[in-house]
């Protein structure tokens, strides 16, 4: 439903097809929302006029002209009209296709002036969509980078040129109001041609005014500088009139540019539009020629070698694409001779300290941080580069032999890290009694920690393949992580409070949830495909191996009698909720073979379903299941935690338990082959112990004790050789110790075998 006339919040409806998600920019004349059409989940812009001028039916009139004659522009770098529409409060409403990407102003201030072959690219994309729009009779007339969006797509950077039409229906609008006579024009004046700064308004401007304000862009691509400066807008519009531009080698003296290039952008600049290019086609084919011209010259410079001194000829390029167009005053003679002896010394130094690192981490199984190993390279190549290879002299020579001390200290902090973990593994070892150790093998520190979340780590899965993990925090995040190389992935953005997550079974999917969303995720990037809303307060979630169903537990709702509803994948179609279970689910499992769900209800049961006729075969009282359970392979047996008696494995048919051990433990996982049970406990204060306890004796097996004050969740991987467990950090910062960190939610991984 609409809210009150012209206001559209976020969730907003329009006419049962979009989604308001939320305000992009505001006008005079109306807004822009991005919105989601519901049907083809698909992200749209939707530019609505505003309540002032909605009631001028001439305006609306010509607004529905300009929405139409737009969409007639069927060009690849001109945004898309797809339709024009009227909302429930009256106010006509353009659809447009939505466009993500950065804008050319945004890159111009981060980055500029710009390499001459971007900048050509660019141009020519704008230009060609300019081209198609004035074989229309239409000149945008507002031609600035704040309206050229870069997108990047897999053959390369697209521009996308936004907003044709809109300065045409911002005139029309001033010319009805009368408010010509004060001097008011449109455009922006930065960008704004010689005509439009006289005042010519309508039929009176061209295409070629278009090019005008193309070339101001193109200069400020350039130079990262505009071609006009002044302290008033009156100023710069008379600047645009009547002064001639700046020339590009006064603005970036420190620049060599192509002369072919500077001389198309100063004849774009030309105050009589006779004297410009006579199209947006003939800039394109201009600016194509003056590329060519640039690729011959570079081709005929030859090269200065080694120790020989800088001339007109050989002047080093400070610029992608150079040409000098005056002669360059001969530097000092420098020598840049090389020497294949530093080149091997190089190469020896690099190797010999990637040798070492690998001695490190294998002989003393110490498991460095990776970021670390990137930061070691780059140090080498720098050393290297800057001091070995070059041998410059000066400020070059000193900051070489500064790169050098800063890799020796990096080298002395990784020997420190590599010590300081191997204490405190012998300190560990060291507090356990010989009871403890008795017919036990006890495996301390973890092969590798994976840090970033603030709060505890609540959940832990792996993908199919075992290469990824998902850990899920109290925080409210999702971090996905790369297992071989101990680095984050992607953050879950766009999903707050998420509580759960799994895998699709053909690896292509994350299946997330929060209280009321089902999101589908890209694995690869994290971005989402679809999402499911649904009514209840989602507590548990759980995929079926082969796929087929989604099952979702929900707390009650005021009235409701049932809380497990069925999915059908992968088309995300409900199949309405199991009957039977009246109190909140909060854990669910499948069997191996997809032919049983169980569910842990409030009520103390576990209830068995056939998924496939969604009717309940078992009911099972079992009392005060802690949180998560696991079916055995063959469907019979299942595993769980019991109060006051740990893990246990109850008999599904008789409903008799068997204790495994008789302790406190706050998670467990159960391995794929449903051999071995890995069981976390909760300490105050002491590191917390894993045990992987052999289901069918229910002895222990293995003992895993590392800086975990708790471990919250467990998961094994696919092949059951590494296993994952989140919890919280040990301890609290050390104000005296600069390498302790406060608690947070950690996930370590460890090798089984």
């Amino acid at each position: 439903m609409l809210a009150e006339f012209g206001v559209w919040t976020e969730g907003t409806v329009i006419r049962g097809k979009f989604r308001i998600l939320r305000k992009i920019g505001q006008g005079g004349m109306g807004a822009v929302y991005e919105a989601l059409h519901l049907r083809f989940n698909e992200r749209r812009a939707l530019k609505v006029m505003s309540p002032e001028v909605v009631s001028d039916p001439e305006f609306v009139k010509r607004f529905e002209r300009e929405a139409i004659l737009t969409r007639r522009l069927q060009h690849p770098n001109a945004v898309h009209v797809d339709d024009i529409e009227e909302a429930e409060d009256g106010r006509p409403y353009i659809v447009m296709e939505f466009v993500e990407g950065q804008s050319l102003k945004r890159l111009i201030q981060e980055a500029g002036p710009l390499p001459v072959p971007r900048v050509c690219t660019i141009i020519k994309q704008v230009a060609s969509a300019l081209e198609a729009a004035h074989q229309l009779g239409m000149v945008h007339r507002d031609i600035k980078p704040d309206n050229i969006v870069l997108m990047p797509t897999p053959t390369g950077e697209q521009a996308k040129v936004l907003d044709f039409g809109i300065a045409r229906l911002k005139e029309s609008r001033l010319g009805e109001t009368n408010l010509t006579a004060t001097g008011v024009v449109i455009g922006t004046p930065q960008y704004m041609s010689p005509e439009q700064a006289l005042g010519k308004r309508g039929d009176e401007l061209d295409g070629r005014s278009d090019l005008y304000s193309l070339g101001c862009v193109m200069y400020e691509m350039l130079t990262g500088a505009l071609p006009f400066a002044a302290n008033t807008t009156l100023a710069l519009l008379q600047a645009h009139a009547f002064q001639p531009p700046r020339p590009i080698a006064e603005v970036r003296p420190d620049l060599i540019l192509p002369k072919a290039i500077t001389s198309l952008v100063m004849r774009c600049l030309a105050k009589n539009r006779d004297d410009r290019p006579a199209s947006a086609q003939v800039l394109i084919n201009e600016l194509e020629q003056a590329e060519r011209q640039v690729e011959t010259v570079a081709r005929t410079v030859p090269t200065r070698k080694f120790g020989e001194p800088e001339t007109a000829v050989h002047a080093a390029p400070s610029h992608p694409v150079v040409q000098a167009a005056t002669p360059i005053p001969a530097a000092a003679p420098e020598s840049w001779t090389w020497r294949w002896s530093e080149g091997w010394r190089f190469l020896v130094l690099l190797g010999s300290y990637m040798l070492l690192i690998g001695i490190i981490e294998t002989l003393l199984g110490v498991g460095l941080p990776q970021k670390m190993m990137v930061a070691a390279v780059l140090g080498t190549i720098a050393v290297g580069g800057w001091y070995l290879a070059w041998r410059r002299r000066g400020a070059m020579r000193w900051i070489g032999i500064i790169l050098l001390i800063l890799l020796a200290g990096q080298m002395a902090l990784l020997l420190w890290m590599a010590g300081r973990q191997i204490r405190e593994r012998h300190a560990s070892e060291g507090n356990l009694s010989a009871s403890e150790t008795a017919g036990v093998h006890i495996e301390t520190p973890p092969v590798r920690c994976l840090e970033g979340h603030a709060r505890e780590v609540s959940a832990v899965v792996f993908s199919l393949d075992g290469k990824l993990l998902a850990s899920v925090s109290s925080d409210s995040t999702l971090k996905m992580w790369d297992v071989d190389f101990g680095e984050v992935r992607y953050t879950l953005t766009g999903h707050p409070g998420v509580r759960a997550a799994t895998f699709s079974p053909d690896g292509q999917t994350l299946v997330t949830a929060d209280a009321n969303n089902i999101v589908f995720s890209d694995l690869s990037t994290g971005k989402s495909k679809k999402t499911i809303r649904t009514a209840s307060h989602i507590v548990a979630l759980a995929l079926s191996p082969d796929g087929k169903f989604l099952a979702v537990g929900s707390d009650p709702l005021e009235g409701s009698i049932n809380n497990l509803e069925l999915w059908e994948m992968p088309e995300g179609k409900s199949r309405g909720f199991l009957k039977g279970d009246t109190n909140y689910v909060y854990s669910l499992a499948f069997s191996a073979d997809s032919s049983l769900l169980a569910s842990a209800s409030g009520d103390s049961t576990v209830r068995l379903w056939d998924p496939q006729s969604g009717t309940l075969k078992q009911t099972l009282k079992v009392d005060d299941f802690q949180p998560g359970f696991a079916l055995l392979p063959g469907g019979q047996q299942l595993v769980s935690i019991l109060p006051d008696r740990g893990p246990a494995v109850l008999d599904i048919t008789s409903g008799a338990a068997k204790a495994l051990r008789v302790d406190f433990a706050a998670s467990f996982a159960l391995s794929p082959d449903g051999k071995t049970l890995a069981v976390g406990g909760y300490w105050e204060e002491q590191p917390a112990e894993i045990e992987l306890i052999d289901v069918a004796s229910g002895t222990v097996k293995r003992r895993l004790k590392g800086p975990h004050s708790s471990v919250r969740s467990l998961a094994f991987s696919p092949d059951g050789k590494l296993l994952a467990s989140g919890g919280l950090r040990l301890g609290a910062a050390n104000p005296n110790d600069p390498s302790s960190k406060p608690p947070g939610g950690t996930v370590y991984l460890w090798h089984l075998e």
